[in-house]
């Protein structure tokens, strides 16, 4: 496999990096982001639900601890849309694609679409350029080894609208216990908020 291989993904170094942020280090996740001048993103484990500053997130928390049971994952085959109604506009379904090579976006909210750059349902990661989509991957890759739900805030890169990203990952498995989709809540603060916050 080459190193670089589509859109400047290096997956050596994306793949290391997310092995250092599952165990807990975010120094190559923030090199990432700096070595481009953007600022960092802050990222929490196993978050509370008072760590999550969004109802539609402490909601979406609450759901999938519900659905553990005796520590093992919620099923991805146990998600009831309906359930889910109290984020859905604010949600992404994504699965995991080739042992996690790969992530592809199977239901992308429409409050998402809105304020981003259109519907990536369908899309994988590594069809997107950029940092963001490195960023994504090294979460979603970090979040395939430890997994556990992860939190993240960050601000977009290349982009004038300034808006903070809130995202809270919930990994679901099969019925062997993979991991094979994640459920992720997504919302941005309005343009005002987030120049108002550090």
């Amino acid at each position: 496999m080459a190193a670089v291989e589509q859109n400047g993904f290096d997956f050596g170094i994306l793949n290391a990096a997310a092995v250092d942020l599952s165990g807990g280090d975010q120094h190559a996740l923030d090199k990432l982001f700096l070595g481009d001048g953007n600022q960092p993103p802050t990222v929490k484990w196993e978050p509370s639900v008072d760590d999550l500053p969004r109802d539609g997130l402490r909601f979406l928390l609450t759901y999938w601890q519900g659905k553990e049971t005796d520590g093992a994952l919620p099923l991805a085959d146990d998600l009831d849309p309906i359930d889910l109604r109290p984020a859905l506009g604010n949600i992404m379904l994504v699965d995991v694609l080739d042992d996690g090579r790969d992530f592809r976006y199977r239901l992308y909210g429409s409050a998402i679409a809105f304020i981003s750059s259109g519907d990536k349902t369908g899309h994988s990661v590594i069809d997107f350029e950029g940092i963001a989509a490195q960023f994504f991957y090294i979460v979603y890759r970090a979040a395939l080894i430890r997994q556990r739900p992860i939190y993240t805030h960050h601000y977009p890169t290349g982009t004038s609208n300034f808006r903070r990203w809130h995202r809270l990952l919930l990994p679901l498995a099969d019925k062997s216990g993979n991991v094979v989709r994640y459920l992720i809540g997504c919302y941005a603060d309005p343009k005002s908020e987030t120049l108002n916050k550090p």
